[in-house]
């Protein structure tokens, strides 16, 4: 997977984007748009976890909104660290603010 693709292609450390995937973008325009500003993304942020230097912020209140893209990786359920947040369902793909915009804008105006 990702460990394989950053050792192969990225140094051992980065993982490049893929050319041909574009996240659930269908319009030709937007996903040249996109591809033009993907950059390669750090391998060791999906391996290393977040290190708080002071306690975090209490939340009270967490929804996770699983776009179509999201639910295909993780299967129709909740993946498990959304066990604790509500669970929104959008049918778009990971970039949701370019496909998506009033969907989600709906969702995120509703959270209040």
């Amino acid at each position: 997977g990702m460990t394989k693709r950053a050792n192969d292609l990225g140094e051992g450390w980065n993982i490049p984007p893929f050319e041909d995937n574009y996240f659930g973008i269908t319009d030709e325009e937007d996903q040249q748009w996109v591809m033009a500003s993907v950059t390669p993304h750090p391998l060791m942020t999906f391996q290393q976890p977040t290190q708080f230097s002071q306690p975090p912020v209490s939340i009270t209140s967490c929804t996770f909104i699983a776009c179509q893209w999201a639910t295909q990786t993780y299967g129709a359920a909740p993946p498990p660290q959304a066990k604790d947040m509500r669970f929104v369902e959008l049918s778009t793909g990971h970039d949701a603010m370019i496909t998506a915009p009033n969907e989600l804008a709906d969702i995120l105006v509703d959270l209040n």
